[in-house]
C-alpha cells in the first residue's frame, strides 16, 4: 500500500478474520509511523495427514481462535 523504510520500526498486527468449518483466515498488517503499509491474508486448513483430507476444526480450537478475531473497523 505504501513504502516501508529501512531502520524504522515496523509493527506487525495479526488477527483471525473468519473461522469456517475446517479453515480459518489469518490477516496480517504492517504499520510504520502510524500508517498501514501492507496487508495480507492466509487461509489455514485443519488437515488430517494420515487420511489426506481436511477435517472440521474442534469447538475448543474455534473458541481459542475467536479470542483473536479481527477488530471491528
Amino acid at each position: 500500500l505504501r513504502e516501508l523504510f529501512y531502520q524504522h520500526e515496523v509493527e506487525i498486527r495479526t488477527f483471525v478474520g473468519r473461522i469456517g468449518t475446517s479453515s480459518a483466515q489469518v490477516y496480517q498488517e504492517a504499520w510504520q509511523n502510524g500508517e498501514l503499509a501492507a496487508r495480507g491474508v492466509a487461509t489455514l486448513v485443519c488437515f488430517d495427514h494420515q487420511e489426506k483430507c481436511s477435517v472440521p476444526i474442534s469447538e475448543a480450537i474455534k473458541a481459542q481462535l475467536s479470542e483473536h478475531l479481527r477488530p471491528s473497523e
